[in-house]
């Protein structure tokens, strides 16, 4: 099994976080670049099989075109149509008028006469008015009109150049939300504060605004709107008008989904990986992913919150050994011991084997006792250490390896920063949770639920260090299977 991607220029992020959440699952992925294409027209050698998975997050024809070269039957996509990629919705508008969805009043502008303009503004409920070219995002080709001239002249103009653009009515005062739909669950959804000196909105920055519970009245909606263009992943655009009434504006497929998760910690590139795992499955392309067992819950330190099984150890190590342990982490030591350091977004890091160092051999199955799990992997400990700036973006920690499954994570903290450098838990219940980075602490946390399944609460980041330096040693705890 494997996760083709179809980009044409997408932000870094999309990629990114996709990937890793099929990492997570044992997938690999393959992206593929829409805009090269081969001088016979033929697919490229890695074109999917039955049991692969693909998803086309570049907007463009030709990403389209690439899509549907790819595509075979067996193949998992977010295409509700039993051929896939071939028969998109070619007028969703109306898809949406037919199925009794709350729309706006609307007109298209083909065949209006400026005669008709008085009487199309009455039927809209009076100026001003929203005009509204399809095809593009980020607000471009929204336009507003608030008076009879002003809509005249974008009438003509569209009329020769954009017959399918829709002239609607405004809805305000009203709130708009961002629903992210995937299958058949509202996963995310974001409030669009309205720019200033603008009627138009973008994605919010405040992480508060941002909610895995999308209010059941818009939910119900985002998700119908999916549905009747025979897909399975789509990014809904609503009005809440002061009246607490919603309306539908429109359903975007492909869409920018990784804002959810960028601002507020949502999961939504691991449900998605995940939904189009398990259509592999009913599609009868793939087995299923066998679940990964857990061990008794531990009784040792500190339960933090429900979920993730997160617990930790204060004072598990002394000042001395930590002060020692965090030495390591200057470039000059690890250099002369042969330990090649690597540096990334995320500061310094290196792995220690354990083999020939008694101190780091002790801590591991130190960790292991606590933690209650026998490595299967375990030949390493990771050491890291932030400077100021330095942080981990949010990600999960569900690899598979050989068969085996990093079902929990453990961190001894070596070194305690002036400020920042928290290890976060966003999606943590019944409430997020921030882990202070404390010289000599150990914290543990399971990936996975006692069902085996994946536990998305486990997700988390390292909030950036301000000042001083955070250093830790963590080992990853595998299971077969």
């Amino acid at each position: 099994m494997k996760l083709h991607l179809v980009e044409d220029g997408v932000p870094r992020e999309t990629i990114a976080l996709l990937t890793a959440a099929a990492a997570r699952r044992g997938v690999a992925t393959v992206v593929h670049d829409g805009r090269t294409r081969r001088p016979d027209g033929a697919p490229p050698e890695t074109a999917c099989a039955p049991g692969d998975l693909l998803y086309k997050p570049g907007i463009s024809y030709a990403c389209t075109r690439l899509e549907q070269q790819l595509w075979v039957p067996g193949v998992a996509t977010f295409h509700g149509d039993p051929d896939g990629p071939f028969f998109p919705c070619a007028n969703a508008q109306l898809r949406f008028e037919q199925a009794g969805l709350p729309v706006p009043r609307s007109v298209e502008v083909a065949g209006l006469a400026h005669a008709d303009l008085p009487d199309l503004i009455e039927h809209l409920g009076g100026l001003p008015v929203v005009v509204k070219v399809p095809g593009s995002s980020r607000g471009i080709g929204v336009m507003r009109a608030d008076s009879l001239g002003a809509l005249r002249s974008l009438v003509d103009f569209l009329q020769a150049n954009h017959p399918f653009a829709r002239v609607m009515a405004m809805v305000a005062p009203a709130v708009h939300w961002r629903v992210v739909v995937v299958g058949d669950r509202a996963v995310a959804g974001y409030v669009n504060p309205v720019d200033d000196g603008d009627f138009r909105t973008s994605g919010t920055s405040d992480p508060g605004e941002v909610t895995a519970d999308v209010p059941p009245e818009l939910a119900e909606v985002a998700i119908a709107a999916v549905q009747v263009q025979r897909l399975e992943l789509g990014g809904v655009d609503l009005l809440v008008h002061e009246s607490g009434r919603v309306y539908l504006l429109e359903s975007n497929f492909p869409l920018y989904h990784a804002h959810a998760e960028t601002v507020g910690g949502v999961p939504v590139s691991q449900a998605m990986v995940d939904h189009l795992i398990d259509k592999a499955v009913r599609l009868g392309a793939a087995a299923p992913v066998a679940p990964a067992a857990l061990p008794p819950p531990s009784t040792l330190g500190e339960a933090l919150c429900e979920r993730p099984r997160l617990r930790q150890l204060v004072d598990w190590r002394g000042a001395d050994e930590c002060a020692a342990l965090a030495a390591l982490a200057r470039p000059e030591a690890l250099d002369s011991a042969g330990i090649e350091w690597a540096r990334d977004r995320t500061g310094l890091h290196a792995e220690l084997p354990l083999a020939h160092d008694a101190r780091l051999a002790d801590i591991a199955a130190g960790m292991a006792q606590v933690v209650g799990v026998d490595n299967a992997l375990g030949t390493t400990l990771r050491l890291r250490r932030y400077a100021p700036g330095d942080g981990h973006p949010l990600h999960g920690d569900q690899y598979v390896i050989d068969g085996h499954r990093l079902v929990a994570t453990a961190l001894l903290y070596l070194e305690t920063p002036e400020a920042g450098g928290e290890t976060r838990f966003p999606n943590a219940r019944p409430a997020p949770v921030d882990v202070a980075p404390r010289a000599g602490t150990l914290v543990w946390w399971f990936n996975y639920l006692d069902d085996g399944s994946p536990d998305t609460h486990a997700d988390h980041l390292s909030v950036d260090v301000q000042r001083g330096h955070k250093t830790v040693l963590a080992q990853f705890f595998y299971r077969a299977g």
